[in-house]
């Protein structure tokens, strides 16, 4: 269940810097560079909240989560948050990289074999970009 939790705090992040880039010249770019660099920061905090745990991926690291969502939604970076399709689109992404980071398909769940926080983000990194990729075609037929 916290994955859960931590796929909605990525939802509200992406929603969050939507808002804010609104207001910038190129609001798509703006929310591209600031998730991509969510990527890094959660490699970094990962890294550091391992030292604490004996586990190789505590459920209580969230991080990853918010990560992978964060890149699912991008296909609707610097998009006004109205319209039904809209928010169809954010409970379809939301679905899409919860289902597959439940299930990790191959090769998603071999990335959660590496060593360290590594292990920890690869796979929902993956499943984020699967999921994007799987919500743009959704859109396409939107």
């Amino acid at each position: 269940m916290p994955g859960t939790y931590g796929s909605a705090l990525g939802v509200a992040l992406v929603m969050g810097l939507n808002a804010l880039a609104a207001s910038t010249p190129y609001p798509r770019l703006t929310v591209w560079f600031a998730t991509l660099a969510i990527v890094p920061l959660s490699i970094v905090v990962t890294a550091r909240a391992l030292r604490f745990f004996r586990e190789e991926d505590p459920q209580v690291i969230v991080v990853d989560e918010v990560a992978g969502q964060a890149l699912t939604l991008l296909p609707l970076a610097g998009e006004p948050a109205t319209g039904f399709s809209y928010w169809l689109a954010v409970f379809v992404g939301f679905v899409l990289f919860r289902a597959l980071d439940a299930i990790k398909p191959y090769p998603i769940w071999k990335l959660g074999h590496l060593k360290g926080a590594w292990g920890v983000v690869a796979d929902d990194l993956a499943a984020g970009i699967v999921a994007a990729a799987l919500l743009l075609a959704f859109l396409r037929f939107l």
